[in-house]
């Protein structure tokens, strides 16, 4: 009710409504109002709470879309690798 209310607002993003690895609730939310979701502070979060400090944020981006589209990653940075490692994230075989 707040998202579809905020639309008039013209708010471009929301972050971090729900958890990010929550696919079916951010399904739901992406069916239900345009406002676009991102989830990348609650991957760089759990780096951080694990001892890694993820060097570029675009990384935390595109493993934020890679896991809201259920699609592995095929990548050869190490970076995801530890993404992966405290979260949903799905790396492709090279």
């Amino acid at each position: 009710r707040f998202c579809r209310g905020s639309e008039a607002s013209d708010v471009f993003w929301f972050e971090e409504p729900l958890w990010y690895d929550d696919v079916k609730g951010h399904a739901q939310l992406a069916r239900s109002f345009r406002i676009k979701v991102t989830v990348a502070a609650e991957l760089y979060t759990r780096c951080r709470r694990n001892g890694f400090h993820p060097p570029n944020t675009n990384d935390l981006v595109i493993a934020a879309v890679a896991i809201g589209r259920k699609v592995p990653l095929l990548t050869a940075d190490e970076h995801f690798e530890r993404i992966a490692a405290v979260s949903s994230l799905r790396l492709a075989a090279a």
